[in-house]
């Protein structure tokens, strides 16, 4: 193996290819999706007392947030979808489900992943309407949500 300009021998331990992503709406079937973020993250501190060479660390509790594009689909389908999202009763039912499209390990195959956002509920909703030039108009739209867990199955 040769070495790069910086004097490192470089060894490729594998390549993977995505083609894309699926992203799943509990009983959203209808509806297109032009965009997704989810973020999990809960906070972690880390102390040493003062009588102990030990050091510990406490997490906390975890937080979720989901950031949906434009939704596109029939009106019906996105007065039910947001019908359902934005009841606090119906949460424990909500599941969103994010997951790549066309995953493969050049090496052996296919390599299944999914992430499954459970609890899920919309708590912001955005809309943009822009005059550009004389004969366009662009709309945006967004939705912010929140959730409970993320498991990765």
């Amino acid at each position: 193996m040769a070495k790069d300009i910086y004097n490192v021998e470089t060894i490729i331990g594998g390549a993977w290819q995505l083609d894309g992503a699926v992203i799943n709406i509990e009983g959203a079937d209808e509806l297109v999706v032009t965009g997704a973020t989810v973020n999990y993250s809960r906070g972690a501190t880390k102390f040493s007392p003062l009588n102990q060479r030990k050091r510990y660390i406490l997490t906390g509790e975890a937080n979720g947030r989901i950031s949906l594009g434009l939704i596109i689909g029939p009106s019906k389908d996105i007065k039910t979808f947001l019908q359902r999202y934005c009841d606090t009763c119906q949460v424990k039912t909500n599941v969103l489900s994010l997951s790549p499209a066309g995953l493969k390990d050049c090496g052996t195959g296919q390599v299944p992943i999914q992430f499954i956002c459970t609890g899920v509920l919309i708590d912001d909703v955005s809309i943009n309407v822009q005059q550009v030039g004389q004969n366009l108009t662009m709309v945006g739209a967004g939705l912010a949500m929140s959730f409970v867990s993320l498991q990765l199955v």
